[in-house]
């Protein structure tokens, strides 16, 4: 996500910084009614956590979903770059970045995939890396449906 926020991200860092890059990015979308925490497996994302966090701030849900829809698409991007440049240093960058978005967001499995990704690459574990990435890659794919779907209900 652009700009830095200190941890542990709390609500009002959270607004600050999602205000700031909604006005950069123009996002129009408007998010009005409640999102219901119990569609996804946990173990993948924990929506009730991030919405306890958040304290049900469903604006900044919205915002938040909006902005990883977004910037893990690009992240994900510069992770593949350095895979196929062989620079563990970018790929560790990026991944060390998707750790961060998908723990703030209690997307914990792909947050661990993308820890060990970035772990991986700080080793110089080149196979390893491509293959925590296809699987890190895997797993936001099917996340993002989940993503739309929440977006899509706060929309109605």
């Amino acid at each position: 996500m652009d700009g830095s926020l200190t941890k542990p991200i709390g609500r009002d860092n959270l607004r600050m910084g999602s205000d700031r890059v909604t006005t950069q990015s123009g996002s129009s979308e408007n998010c009005n009614e409640a999102a219901s925490p119990g569609e996804l497996p946990e173990a993948t994302w924990n929506v009730r956590e991030l919405l306890e966090r958040l304290e049900g701030d469903q604006d900044l849900f919205c915002e938040l979903l909006q902005m990883f829809r977004a910037e893990s698409q690009t992240t994900l991007m510069k992770v593949r770059e350095g895979l196929a440049q062989e620079d563990s240093t970018a790929v560790a960058r990026a991944a060390h970045t998707l750790k961060g978005m998908l723990k703030n967001l209690s997307m914990n499995a792909p947050g661990e995939l993308a820890g060990a990704l970035e772990t991986a690459a700080r080793n110089g574990a080149r196979a390893e890396s491509q293959a925590l990435f296809e699987r890190l890659d895997r797993s936001l794919a099917e996340i993002m449906p989940e993503v739309e779907a929440h977006l899509a209900e706060v929309h109605a």
